[in-house]
C-alpha cells in the first residue's frame, strides 16, 4: 500500500493493519506456547526423580536442579523458617510412652474399624490422618489428633470445592493439629488463622543428595503426605508407630488405553478421586510411572531404621516394616 492509500481508503487500511497486527498477535503467542511446552518438556525431561539409567548428564542436571530448587525455597523462607518449625521442635519427645496410628487413604483402610481407633485414643493411642480423610465418607466417627496436609489441592488458599469443605472441618475442630509445609506459614499469618492450631515442618526437598527423614531439614523421600506424617511420628519418638493405609498399590488402577494414553485410575479407601490422564507428566511412559512406584517403596525403607514401626496390612506390598499378624483395630481380628 502507498503512503497515500490510507487516506483514500481508510477502511482498506485499518483492516491491513488489523490484519498484520492479528498476525503477529498470533506468532507471538505461538512462540510463548512453544517456549512454555519447551520448558514443561525440560522440567519433566529433568525431574528430580529422574531414573538413575539415564544419562549420565541428564542425571547431573537432575542433581543440580534439586540444589538450586531447595536453595530458592530457603531464600522464600528466610526470616520465617527458624519462628514455623519451633512448635515442632518443642513437640520433639511428646510422644514418649504413648503408640501412633498412621492412618493413609489406601484401600487398606477398609480393613480396620474406625469405631475401635476412636476407643483407643481414650487411652495411649495418638492418630494422624492425611489430606481429605476428615470429610470423606463415613471417617465422621473418628476425631484425629493430628491432621497432616501438604497436598496443593488442600492449600487453604485452594478454591477446590473439597478443599473449602475441609478448611471448615479446620475451623470447627480446633482440637486437631494441623501439621503443614513452613512455606503456608506466611500465607495462614496473612489469613489470620491461630497459628497455635498449626505444626509446620519443613517440605523442601533434597532427594538423591541426603538420606533424611528429619522433618526439620529437607526430605530425601517422595513427596507423599502419609511419609511426611510418617516421619514426624518418628520425630515424636513414640514407643510404637502402626500403619496402615501406606499400600503402594495405585498401579492396579492403572490403564494404558488405545492411544497410549497412561491413566490413572483411582485406588483409595473411598471414592476419593477421579481419573487422571498422567501421559504428559511421563515422558518415558510407563517407565517413568513403574520408576516412580519402585521409588515409593525404596524411600519406606529409610524409615525402617527407627525400628518402631509396624504394618498393620498382612497382605501390604510393602516389605520395609514388620507386618503384626493380629491387631485389635482390624474387623475381624
Amino acid at each position: 500500500m502507498r503512503a497515500g492509500d490510507f487516506t483514500k481508503s481508510p477502511n482498506i487500511g485499518i483492516l491491513n493493519i488489523i490484519k498484520v497486527g492479528s498476525i503477529q498477535t498470533m506468532r507471538y503467542l505461538l512462540r510463548r506456547a512453544q517456549i512454555k511446552s519447551a520448558l514443561t518438556y525440560l522440567e519433566l525431561y529433568f525431574h528430580t526423580s529422574a531414573n538413575p539409567h539415564h544419562s549420565v548428564t541428564r542425571v547431573i542436571v537432575t542433581k543440580i536442579r534439586v540444589i538450586v530448587e531447595w536453595s530458592l525455597r530457603r531464600i522464600l523462607e528466610l526470616g520465617i523458617r527458624r519462628k514455623a518449625l519451633a512448635s515442632l521442635k518443642s513437640l520433639k519427645w511428646s510422644g514418649t510412652g504413648r503408640e501412633a496410628l498412621v492412618l493413609a487413604n489406601g484401600p487398606s483402610l477398609n480393613r480396620i474399624s474406625l469405631e475401635e481407633v476412636a476407643e483407643a485414643q481414650k487411652d495411649s493411642v495418638d492418630v494422624f490422618v492425611v489430606n481429605f480423610f476428615p470429610i470423606s465418607d463415613g471417617t465422621n466417627v473418628l476425631i484425629p489428633n493430628f491432621l497432616v496436609l501438604s497436598d496443593p489441592a488442600t492449600r487453604p488458599t485452594s478454591e477446590d470445592g473439597r478443599s473449602i469443605n475441609l478448611w471448615k472441618w479446620i475451623d470447627l475442630h480446633r482440637e486437631v493439629k494441623i501439621i503443614c509445609p513452613s512455606s503456608w506459614f506466611r500465607t495462614l499469618r496473612n489469613l489470620e488463622f491461630d497459628l497455635a492450631q498449626f505444626i509446620f515442618f519443613d517440605d523442601s526437598s533434597l532427594m538423591s543428595w541426603s538420606k533424611n527423614i528429619s522433618p526439620v531439614r529437607a526430605r530425601s523421600y517422595l513427596s507423599l503426605t502419609a511419609y511426611k506424617a510418617l516421619a514426624v511420628a518418628v520425630y515424636f519418638n513414640y514407643s510404637e508407630i502402626d500403619i496402615i493405609g501406606i499400600d503402594n498399590n495405585q498401579f492396579k488402577g492403572l490403564v494404558v488405553n488405545e492411544r497410549n494414553r497412561i491413566i490413572q485410575g483411582p485406588n483409595h479407601f473411598t471414592k476419593y478421586s477421579n481419573d487422571v490422564d498422567m501421559t504428559n507428566r511421563l515422558p518415558d511412559g510407563v517407565a517413568d510411572y513403574f520408576y516412580d512406584s519402585s521409588r515409593a517403596f525404596s524411600d519406606l525403607r529409610k524409615f525402617s531404621k527407627a525400628g518402631i514401626i509396624w504394618n498393620l496390612d498382612p497382605g501390604s506390598y510393602v516389605d520395609a516394616f514388620p507386618k503384626k499378624i493380629t491387631s485389635r483395630f482390624r474387623v475381624n481380628d
